[in-house]
Parts: C-alpha cells; sequence; structure tokens
C-alpha cells in the first residue's frame, strides 16, 4: 500500500458540510441544495481560508487537532473563536450528544451552523437561543460502534514508519512512499482499527492510503516510491 492523501474533517464534526462562510473570509464555494447547504459554504473549516489545504489553522481547527480530530465533549463545549457561544451551540449540538457517523437529529439537520473558528458579531450571541431540552437534539440514530475486536478474536498490532523522510523546501509537496506489511505469518488480515503517530504536526496536512497487489522492493520500504512503482496500486 501507499500513502499519499485528503481526509474530509468536516464528517468529523456535526454539520460540517453546512457551515456557512463568514463575512470577509476567503475561498468560500456556493452551496449545494441538495446538501442543504447555505448560499455560501466554508469547506475549510479548520483553516484561515475556507479553501482549506494550507496553513495556519484558525482556533477551530487548532482544537480540532489536539482534540485527535474526534468531537469530544471539551471540542463541543469549547468557544474556539471567543464569540460567546460553545462550538456546539455554533455546530447544532448545543448539549453534546451528537458522536461521528450518528444520524442528526431534526434539530441538528434544520440548524443554520455558523463557523466555530471565526467570531460572530456580539449581536448574534445574543439573539441565540437554546433548545429547551437537550432530548430535541439527541441523534435518532446513533452510529453502530467501530475499531473494536470481537470476543475472542487474535489481535495483533504492528508500527508502520516513514523511513527518514527529508522535508522539501516548497510550501506544499505530494510524494507516494511505500509500504509492505511487515506480518506474513497470514494471508489476509482484518484492520480494525489505526491511530496515526505523527512527530512533525506542523508540516503534515493529510495523507491517503492505498492498497497495492504487489510488494515493493525492500529497498523501498518507508521511503518515497516512484508513479511506475505505483501501478498495482488503486
Amino acid at each position: 500500500w501507499v500513502g499519499s492523501a485528503f481526509p474530509s474533517y468536516a464528517l468529523h464534526v456535526p454539520n460540517g458540510r453546512r457551515v456557512r462562510c463568514p463575512d470577509g473570509v476567503l475561498g468560500c464555494t456556493p452551496g449545494e441544495a441538495f446538501l442543504c447547504q447555505p448560499e455560501s459554504v466554508c469547506t475549510g473549516l479548520g483553516h484561515f481560508s475556507c479553501t482549506g489545504g494550507s496553513m495556519p489553522l484558525n482556533p477551530f481547527g487548532e482544537a480540532l487537532v489536539e482534540n485527535n480530530f474526534i468531537w469530544t465533549r471539551d471540542l463541543c463545549e469549547a468557544d474556539s473563536d471567543g464569540d460567546g457561544l460553545t462550538n456546539g451551540e455554533e455546530l447544532g449540538d448545543p448539549c453534546c450528544l451528537w458522536g461521528e457517523s450518528d444520524e442528526p437529529s431534526d434539530y441538528t439537520k434544520a440548524f443554520a451552523a455558523t463557523h466555530p473558528g471565526f467570531a460572530e458579531e456580539a449581536s448574534h450571541a445574543a439573539s441565540y437561543t437554546r433548545p429547551e431540552t437537550c432530548e430535541e437534539t439527541a441523534p435518532s440514530a446513533k452510529a453502530v460502534t467501530k475499531n473494536q475486536f470481537n470476543e475472542g478474536e487474535v489481535q495483533k498490532s504492528v508500527d508502520i514508519r516513514i523511513d527518514q523522510f527529508p522535508l522539501p523546501d516548497q510550501r506544499t509537496t505530494y510524494v507516494d512512499i511505500g509500504f509492505n506489511w511487515p506480518d506474513e505469518s497470514e494471508d489476509i488480515f482484518h484492520l480494525v482499527s489505526a491511530h496515526v503517530l505523527i512527530d512533525q504536526k506542523k508540516n503534515l496536512h493529510h495523507f491517503l492510503i492505498r492498497p497495492c497487489t504487489e510488494k515493493f522492493p525492500e529497498l523501498y520500504n518507508g521511503k518515497v516510491v516512484s508513479k511506475s512503482m505505483t501501478a498495482s496500486c488503486d
């Protein structure tokens, strides 16, 4: 398999794809009616530009990284942009009941989400009204629990690391890095969960993992590989 990529962080928070683009912020894109988006939407939710894909991060983006891209209660209850509303109140989860992949409540789906990384005018917080009960904000269905082993299953773990990659001078660089699966004791392995090991957080924006049908020469394991060497990768 080979690394190079772009995950959608917006799916990690409630209404992450329906946040109105703040006034004066660059990179706004027209919203899509079929996604129930506002007229102008901010797709790069954690960035100072709503286009995303560039540094620095805005205060909400920094908080999201600190919480390992998980919608925790601490992240939900924080007011990252300091405008008087919690992140949960701005995104339609005021009671912090939503979790990733949950089916949102009718309240959350109908809520006009505002940006938790850019402060609104004081009048916005003053006009906000919390729902009368948390029950109406609770997800209509909870997501299936993932990243867990079944009882009695054999559990194994491996660390896979990039081998001494020198950081380039260019601001944005895309490379393919090849990895060979280190365990050949079985023909098939099922990946149940994964944790990213990053020691240079300010230099990595995103990555993608692609499966390959052919192994890389051992000399290139964990190192940059050419496009021709990734011909067997989906």
